[in-house]
């Protein structure tokens, strides 16, 4: 029998923010073509934004959450049985959860014009029937974001201009 899917789109979150020599690296969980999807991908920001696969696993849950670990050597996930604990390469391993963190969301504010994203001093302002479920941020200098919508994902720049 094949489980249905807990959530409706994509969980992400950023394992590792860019700085001038390094390259953003993100966790990704899909539910595609009947299966649980974990990813860890690098977005590589000299080709304009491609995720690059670094590791893939199967789960046989839908994780409900994913969060990062105080020590940023792996990440969270959170399913009906709980919290498991996954390095960098998805290994499982055993891990006291007083490593794990909660996320930081930023504001999101939806109107009847769209959605508004408040990250730090600057707006992002989504058009009408675009709705942003997450944002993180990619880079240390906060110009750099990643944007989860309900059914995709998406990378946005902030012009300092």
């Amino acid at each position: 029998m094949q489980q249905v899917p807990e959530t409706n789109g994509p969980i992400v979150l950023v394992l590792q923010q860019s700085s001038n020599e390094v390259s953003p690296r993100v966790a990704v969980y899909e539910y595609k073509n009947g299966e649980h999807l974990l990813a860890v991908f690098e977005v590589e920001r000299t080709r304009p934004f491609k995720f690059k696969t670094l590791y893939a696993a199967e789960l046989s849950l839908a994780p409900e959450e994913l969060a990062p670990d105080r020590e940023g050597n792996g990440f969270w996930v959170k399913t009906g049985k709980g919290w498991r604990y996954f390095a960098g390469n998805l290994q499982q391993a055993n891990r006291d959860e007083g490593f794990r963190m909660a996320s930081s969301p930023y504001q999101i504010e939806d109107s009847a014009d769209g959605q508004t994203l408040h990250i730090k001093d600057n707006t992002i302002n989504l058009p009408s029937g675009a709705k942003a479920k997450e944002i993180h941020s990619l880079s240390e200098d906060g110009l750099l974001w990643l944007v989860l919508a309900e059914e995709d994902i998406k990378i946005v720049r902030i012009d300092t201009k």
